[in-house]
Formats: structure tokens, sequence, C-alpha cells
């Protein structure tokens, strides 16, 4: 069965969202910068216009989001957390597995699943191609957590995550 849970920068259900909105499924839990700290994370995906002239553009399923509406804004340098929950209720959480990819400006730190660190950095970061990740242990039946720990050197940050999974079902 699959799980319930969404790629960075869509609706409610599941549609890619306006440019714009606050995303449906991500929060903004840390941030570095003075202003704009969340918990709203915002849908950024304006192709053509900075910093999309250098990053990749979203996927068919995801699209970017960051601590406000334009990702050009120079945010403070620093931690930005963003966190997403699922539930796993009528799901064997033993066999649950999340796949997916991530891109960064500038460096991911680490996902952490249920607030353990999974050991999945991109130190130098990457916003031109996702980079792939497999999670299949550490789920707990029930409510669970993913957060994504993006750092910020200078200028535009965002997250854009493309992700999907699958469990069994109880028996």
């Amino acid at each position: 069965d699959s799980i319930p849970i969404f790629s960075t920068g869509v609706t409610a259900g599941g549609g890619l969202a306006a440019n714009a909105s606050v995303d449906a499924h991500y929060t903004l839990t840390s941030g570095a910068d003075p202003v704009f700290n969340g918990p709203e994370a915002y849908v950024a995906s304006t192709p053509g216009v900075y910093p999309f002239t250098s990053w990749m553009l979203g996927t068919a399923s995801a699209q970017w989001i960051g601590p406000r509406d334009s990702l050009a804004y120079p945010f403070g340098t620093g931690n930005y957390v963003y966190t997403t929950t699922f539930d796993l209720s009528g799901m064997n959480s033993a066999t649950a597995v999340l796949t997916g990819g991530w891109a960064t400006d500038n460096a991911g730190l680490d996902i952490l699943l249920n607030g353990v660190s999974l050991g999945l950095a991109l130190p130098n970061g990457s916003d031109t191609a996702l980079t792939s990740f497999i999670i299949s242990s550490g789920f707990l039946p029930g409510l669970n957590t993913l957060q994504f720990v993006v750092y910020n050197d200078v200028a535009a940050t965002g997250l854009l995550v493309d992700i999907s999974g699958t469990a069994d079902p109880l028996n």
C-alpha cells in the first residue's frame, strides 16, 4: 500500500501547488532568518527568475519550497529545518520504505526520521539535480515525522523533495 506522504510544493490532494502559496504538508520548524523563520514554508518555482536561472526546476510531482514566496531573498546564514508528518496507522511499520530524491541550496545537512539522524547529507548542496535516498528502517506505528535540514551560507535557499513510499497492510 502507498504511504500517505507528500513531496514538497504540492496541494493537500497532491497536485502541484500555485507559486507563492503556503506548502500544504511541510512546515519550517526552525529557521536562521530573523524575519522569515516559519512556520510557513512557501512554494517558489518561477522559471527564468533567479535563483531558477541556475537551479533545476521542480519535477512533475514536486516543487521548491523555502522561507518565503521568493527564494531570491538574501536569507540569514544558518540552519533551516523543514518538517512533514505521515501516518502509518493500519500499515506494518516494519515493512515501510520511503524512496525519493532531494535538492538543496546550500548544503543538505541531514534527513531525520522521528528525530534520528539518517546520515543522509548533501555537504555541498545540490540545486541542479536530485540526489536519491532510500529509508527502510526507523519507522514507528502510527504518526512519523520526517525532517530535512538545510544550511544556508549566503543569499538564496530552498528545498526540493520528491518522495513516495510503501508499506504492507497490517494483517
